[in-house]
């Protein structure tokens, strides 16, 4: 004899969910039910109409008799079932467990007679396992599955396996009998997005994966450090071809990509939530995921860095301004011995020193240094050097120089740079004295 009426222990037991969960449903009226004292009953046929979404339930005999064809070609497929890496699993209509195969046994570490007979759900964990039911009452209720799912299995002994999950109505005779689930074990497969995941978000810029038409579908946690927007509403967004405060430059980035496939250290101006400015500097590389072209984008604030090279543009300004005030020459050579700064003491007294030469007075070839040169001294051993020199304005007047060399070391003690002082000794006697050590 069928069982007429169900409790909430039982329902919540076979569903492999809490009862509270079931007394809430029966609470509010979203699973139809009869309150006698503090218990509710609810009748086995509303309750298949239930799980059907009021659609009609299969009886014993139907369900039996489908039974019966899956065992009659359980031969026929058996081979495929069970050298099948996947793990495969038939359930009936309320979750029950009637086939599962080698693959999905070993996935979980039960035998195929410890599977059999029990509700698919109380596998699932507990955490997801209200979803897992929800998901089973759309398929008998024949809604399509929007592709597979990821939801973490509980395996014997209780630790746990991370699988994704296809499921499909099984039909018989024009009715859903049961759920066929295709198991597959992508506990590896997290664990390795886990560790990218933990690498990007090491990233010291702002990560962000968009399609070619600007569609963002990957970000890391430092995109709202950098835009002032989250994750979530950047994905949102149509395109983030928005986040290009002038046009013309987000026309440049698509044309570099469209032509090279890829660029590095290119500064722009990016847009901020609120509309505010913000200078940036962008790498980017078409990349090929699944025979898709996606843009992996790195973004990096330079404000500060900006900053930086305007205060330091200012205070070489001020330097060189202060050094073209003096009375006597001043000039700044690289290890070449290429003049990078002259003073204009300099330039207007020995006219051949031009920067970015090398360094040579007229009575010397531009190939080879100076005789008795101080500053090629100086780079040699590192110390500071002088050395008089004598030549001939272009106007013939005689010209008497006192050079010094003075090296400037990097932390290594590598000679990097030497500064160089002139001082006419013609007509600056008592400058030369003051400067006498």
């Amino acid at each position: 004899m069928e069982k007429s009426f169900y409790t909430c222990e039982e329902i919540a037991r076979h569903m492999g969910i809490k009862v509270s969960t079931i007394r809430a449903y029966c609470k509010r009226g979203k699973l139809p039910s009869i309150k006698i004292g503090r218990s509710y009953h609810i009748s086995a046929r509303e309750f298949e109409e239930w799980c059907q979404d009021m659609k009609e339930v299969p009886r014993d005999t139907e369900i039996k008799r489908y039974l019966k064809k899956v065992k009659e070609s359980e031969a026929k497929y058996k081979n495929f079932i069970n050298q099948n890496l996947d793990g495969i699993v038939m359930t009936d209509f309320k979750g029950v467990i009637i086939l599962a195969n080698p693959s999905f046994c070993r996935m979980l570490n039960y035998r195929e007679d410890e599977l059999l007979g029990t509700n698919f759900t109380q596998y699932v964990h507990p955490d997801q396992r209200a979803q897992a039911v929800e998901d089973l009452m759309h398929q008998v209720a024949g809604k399509t599955s929007h592709g597979p799912k990821a939801t973490w299995l509980l395996r014997k002994g209780g630790k746990t396996v991370y699988a994704e999950i296809s499921e499909s109505p099984t039909w018989d005779a024009g009715q859903i009998v049961g759920i066929q689930k295709i198991v597959r074990d992508i506990t590896a497969r997290r664990t390795l997005e886990q560790e990218l995941e933990s690498i990007l978000e090491l990233l010291p810029s702002a990560l962000v994966i968009n399609d070619l038409k600007g569609k963002v579908y990957r970000t890391n946690s430092r995109v709202e450090e950098v835009t002032g927007y989250t994750g979530e509403e950047l994905r949102k967004m149509k395109s983030v071809n928005s986040l290009y405060w002038n046009p013309e430059q987000r026309e440049k980035v698509i044309s570099i990509l469209k032509e090279k496939g890829e660029f590095y250290g290119l500064e722009i101006t990016g847009r901020l939530k609120g509309d505010i400015k913000l200078p940036v500097e962008m790498h980017a590389k078409v990349i090929d995921i699944g025979g898709e072209q996606y843009v992996l984008s790195l973004v990096q604030d330079i404000t500060e860095r900006k900053k930086m090279q305007d205060d330091l543009k200012k205070a070489k300004s001020l330097l060189e301004a202060t050094l073209n005030t003096l009375s006597f020459g001043v000039s700044h050579l690289d290890a070449n011995l290429q003049i990078v700064f002259a003073n204009a003491w300099l330039r207007r007294n020995i006219p051949c020193i031009a920067m970015g030469k090398n360094c040579s007075m007229p009575f010397s070839s531009e190939k080879e240094c100076c005789p008795g040169c101080p500053s090629h001294k100086s780079l040699k051993s590192g110390k500071p050097e002088k050395a008089d020199i004598s030549l001939k304005s272009r106007e013939g007047k005689s010209l008497e120089f006192r050079v010094r060399a003075y090296p400037l070391k990097d932390d290594e003690g590598n000679v990097i740079n030497i500064v160089e002082t002139f001082v006419d000794l013609s007509e600056n006697q008592k400058l030369l004295k003051y400067l006498e050590p």
